[in-house]
């Protein structure tokens, strides 16, 4: 353990112990001290009684914990809690980490359903519904397939979506004729029209 810090894991709800205590167990030999100054994510790594895939530990400026109780205290705070691996990136900036723990993903909440960390753009002229200005939103997974939805029906070339995943790859998809038509990495990608298709493509694509 790091001398003079505290390591912080909250959860909200009943949880069994076993599954704390694995997790508690599992830390130790990840802190270091980078954990003290920037965020640092380690993936790949299977609980046995949850399905998380990773866990995130972070330092004072990506956290409140403690700040309106003492200073000090927040100072030499570190935060740790399990994810799954698409809900971070690990090269959040301080603001993106709390937006997105305040809006997107309940950290302390262990039941929770997957939230993956997606940036949303789009334009859908049938709808008359879209985006402000050039730039990728940080948004849920469900506004995603509602939108998937909509652009399924519209058949203006016009029309777009693109999204960016926690592994900072980009898609862009638009409609061509009949067919849904992806970007991916500079290819393009033809999908039939069928919604289950198209689902199933940007499912992986976000969750993978």
């Amino acid at each position: 353990m790091l001398e003079g810090y505290i390591i912080k894991v909250s959860i909200r709800g009943e949880l069994g112990v076993k599954v704390i205590y694995e997790f508690l167990m599992s830390i130790e030999k990840f802190i270091n001290a980078d954990c003290t100054n920037r965020i640092v994510k380690i993936a790949n790594i299977a609980y046995k009684e949850t399905n998380f895939d990773a866990m995130l530990f972070i330092p004072s400026q990506y956290h409140t914990s403690f700040s309106t109780y003492s200073d000090r205290l927040y100072q030499k705070t570190i935060d740790v809690f399990p994810v799954y691996s698409c809900e971070f990136s690990g090269d959040e900036s301080p603001d993106i980490v709390k937006f997105l723990r305040q809006d997107i993903v309940s950290t302390v909440n262990w039941n929770r359903e997957i939230s993956p960390k997606i940036k949303l753009r789009y334009k859908n002229n049938k709808t008359k519904s879209g985006t402000i200005e050039e730039k990728l939103y940080l948004d849920k997974w469900n506004n995603l397939l509602h939108e998937l939805n909509n652009l399924q029906d519209c058949t203006d070339s016009s029309s777009f979506i693109e999204v960016e995943n926690y592994k900072n790859e980009y898609i862009h998809i638009s409609i061509l004729n009949i067919n849904v038509m992806v970007i991916r990495n500079k290819k393009e990608i033809l999908l039939q029209g069928e919604l289950g298709e198209i689902k199933r493509y940007v499912t992986n694509f976000i969750f993978n």
